[in-house]
């Protein structure tokens, strides 16, 4: 009985080293992939900030242009672009994603753009009208880009939308990434960098009392 005893001690601590063996090749894996993304992530940031930092600026600045998207106009129709992960099991990664973008939905006609399998999975089971989508996250294509680009300012010129706001998460580090919201349409800024997330929806609640919290 104890040789039996010992054999199947023996078994399980075989077991727990196979385990830690194959957890250690997965740590190195993901270990590899989180530093590839965060250096593509560091790469796009700086331009990325840069370009909507000078829209803001020209578009405060600019006046005495006839144009549409330079207009504001009383709200009706909202579109929001919500990006979120291809996976699940990323803690509150997608999930805040999804709220920061519903604080913004529900006063007006709200249709909604989706990047990502799991921003398409969130928003196909709520009451919103989902125009179009990007499948993948990780993987899609500078023309899938644009045919949505060209649709969303083909619905702004149509007056079909009225506002458009992006939603995504910004990476600060491995253990925090914070979930932002900017505006992108209309070209309407009250002052250079006051623009999207807090700024932005504390200045809409000031607006309208009925705003979702």
């Amino acid at each position: 009985m104890a040789g039996a005893g010992m054999k199947a001690i023996k078994n399980r601590i075989a077991s727990v080293n196979s385990t830690k063996q194959i957890t250690n090749a997965m740590h190195l894996v993901a270990s590899s992939k989180l530093r590839k993304a965060k250096q593509a992530t560091e790469n796009s940031s700086a331009y990325f900030n840069t370009m909507y930092e000078t829209i803001v600026n020209i578009s405060v600045n600019t006046r005495g242009i006839n144009s549409q998207f330079l207009k504001a106009r009383d709200l009706k129709a909202r579109c929001h672009i919500v990006i979120a992960g291809d996976r699940g099991l990323a803690g509150g990664y997608n999930s805040n994603a999804f709220k920061e973008a519903e604080k913004y939905m529900g006063l007006v006609e709200d249709y909604v753009i989706t990047v990502g399998k799991k921003s398409y999975e969130h928003f196909s089971k709520r009451d919103v009208n989902i125009i179009d989508r990007i499948e993948s996250a990780e993987k899609y294509k500078y023309e899938e880009v644009r045919a949505i680009t060209d649709k969303l300012m083909k619905m702004y010129e149509d007056g079909q939308i009225d506002e458009v706001i992006l939603t995504y998460t910004e990476f600060e580090s491995a253990l925090s990434q914070k979930p932002k919201a900017i505006k992108l349409l209309p070209l309407v800024f009250d002052q250079p960098l006051e623009y999207g997330g807090e700024r932005y929806r504390e200045k809409h609640e000031e607006n309208d009392p009925n705003v979702f919290i």
